[in-house]
């Protein structure tokens, strides 16, 4: 049967077939078929527009979305201050049919299912590592409220790839000061529950609208920075303002899974003839070791045998619609492509390559050099690495101490002081091995122009002349003396590193008031961290 009239032009559109009296505000069956919107099926009228149009495809429940992971993605406007605006006071549910084509390996990744602007909630996958786990996350208290699929049983991102799975995630809001509550259900079983208390909003921006596919973020409400592009298809996605209960999560399950004949949303599928390809197997290119899984879809009359052929000759895997090779070996590199078979006829599909490369440890191929630099300035070390990607990067000064926040190719050093000075190079680190960098040393040296004056050439000077010395910025204590020509002080001043930068006047008198003989003297700036180094002297003579 249709959700609604089986006649209409549109059986997703606007009517009340999904009722808000029993917590449904937002439905999206996917099946609309154009590349322009998704209506939603509930009275509340949230269509999404579709951006760089997610194509129409065969789904868990009819038809589906199928997104690229590069720039496709559904927005919702007008969401950013409806019934679509949970706070951590409200509870809900979201739930999708989900269909990963591919999920990323690199750190801090992932790819959004349903977004409420910039994390505000969120249905996806994600990890700041590998594996990646599934995911249900409320923001709020300053912080991410995230239910994962890391508990027992354990489920990540591999373990979906190339297959239908029902994903659900509940929300129990309440009052602050009260407990609050996340669940993730997957397949119709409970997998992980996390608890904790409402300290108040703190940290949620509610003025987002709600996204599919997508994270979005920047400016609300519609965002303008977009990441974590779903890859693979979207089925049948519902938002709840209540926690649904495990049995009806179960229940959704059972009536919704392939092969349930409880209930048919979209257009109806032809269920006799000889097998048509309704979801070509992707090529891929990956790394020695790397999990791959093709997968077809079919339509037709069932029951369906498959055959999976590589390079037209072997007969690989087994009568299924995927095929997983558990470690990818250079050996399997070639085309693969599967024979359908049903009792009317048979189908083939296209020909996916897969490509298989060994990972290559880093080689630095481009090295730091040496620098020498005065204090307060900044530097900047740097070095190329090839190799396979990712690779990650360590810098370390004299061989033993890790810098700090230098993860990347190049090493950025501001306001140096003379404790600074060392050796630096970079460890480059990718699946394969390690690359370390050469040392390059840094020399800091005390800033030249100390003491400065007033006006250049002024060395010579009547006795009693006046002078200036021109103290820069630091961050250490110093000290302006003048010395005679066996190294007694005649004058001296200290100068902190809070009084720094500074003119220091000198009138030309001695430390008792009396005035300096006629003769040759030396104005020393002595570093006071360092037990009276001369960080740099200036002769000057005195004329009669």
């Amino acid at each position: 049967m249709y959700w609604g009239k089986s006649g209409a032009a549109d059986s997703s559109s606007g009517t009340s077939v999904f009722d808000t009296a029993n917590g449904f505000q937002a439905v999206w069956h996917m099946s609309k078929g154009d590349t322009t919107s998704e209506s939603d099926a509930t009275v509340n009228n949230f269509t999404m527009a579709a951006i760089n149009g997610p194509i129409d495809t065969v789904g868990a429940i009819g038809r589906s979305r199928r997104f690229n992971g590069t720039n496709q993605r559904f927005q919702a406007a007008n969401t950013a201050s409806s019934k679509l605006n949970f706070q951590m006071t409200d509870s809900y549910t979201l739930s999708a049919w989900m269909f990963p084509v591919a999920i990323t390996t690199t750190a801090n990744s992932g790819h959004k299912i349903i977004d409420k602007g910039d994390n505000q909630y969120v249905l996806a996958i994600y990890d700041a590592a590998t594996p990646k786990y599934w995911e249900i996350t409320t923001r709020g208290n300053n912080a991410y409220n995230q239910c994962r699929s890391n508990g027992t049983p354990t489920i990540t991102g591999d373990d979906a790839v190339g297959a239908w799975h029902h994903l659900v995630g509940t929300y129990q809001g309440a009052a602050v000061g009260s407990a609050i509550a996340e669940s993730l259900f997957y397949d119709g079983n409970l997998i992980n529950t996390w608890a904790g208390t409402n300290t108040n909003n703190t940290g949620r921006n509610l003025t987002y609208n709600v996204s599919l596919g997508v994270q979005a973020a920047g400016t609300a409400p519609a965002g303008t920075t977009f990441t974590r592009y779903w890859n693979g298809m979207l089925d049948e996605i519902r938002m709840s303002n209540k926690a649904r209960t495990p049995d009806w999560i179960k229940l959704e399950y059972a009536t919704q899974k392939p092969g349930a004949t409880a209930v048919t949303v979209g257009p109806s599928q032809s269920t006799s003839g000889p097998p048509s390809i309704a979801l070509q197997p992707q090529s891929q290119s990956v790394l020695v070791g790397t999990r791959v899984v093709f997968k077809v879809a079919a339509s037709g009359k069932a029951p369906f045998t498959y055959k999976w052929v590589r390079r037209n000759t072997d007969t690989v895997g087994t009568n299924a619609d995927s095929l997983v090779i558990a470690s990818a070996a250079l050996s399997d590199t070639g085309g693969y492509k599967v024979v359908v078979r049903n009792d009317s006829g048979v189908a083939v599909s296209n020909t996916a390559q897969l490509g298989v490369t060994t990972p290559v440890a880093p080689s630095i191929s481009q090295q730091p050099s040496d620098q020498t630099i005065t204090v307060g300035a900044t530097i900047k070390f740097g070095i190329k690495a090839t190799g396979t990607s990712p690779i990650t990067y360590k810098w370390v000064k004299n061989n033993t101490d890790t810098v700090s926040g230098a993860v990347t190719d190049t090493l950025t050093l501001t306001n140096v002081q003379r404790a600074d000075s060392g050796t630096y190079k970079c460890v480059a680190r990718n699946v394969a091995g390690t690359g370390v960098s050469n040392n390059a040393r840094l020399t800091v040296n005390p800033v030249g122009i100390l003491p400065g004056f007033a006006k250049p050439g002024f060395a010579i000077r009547s006795a009693g002349s006046s002078f200036v010395f021109r103290i820069p910025s630091g961050d250490a204590d110093v000290r302006i003396t003048v010395v005679d020509a066996w190294g007694r002080e005649v004058w001296g001043r200290k100068v902190s590193a809070g009084e720094r930068p500074m003119d220091v006047n000198w009138n030309g008198l001695s430390v008792n008031g009396g005035k300096i003989a006629t003769g040759v003297y030396v104005a020393r700036i002595l570093m006071q961290d360092a037990g009276g180094e001369v960080a740099a002297q200036r002769t000057i003579s005195l004329k009669p």
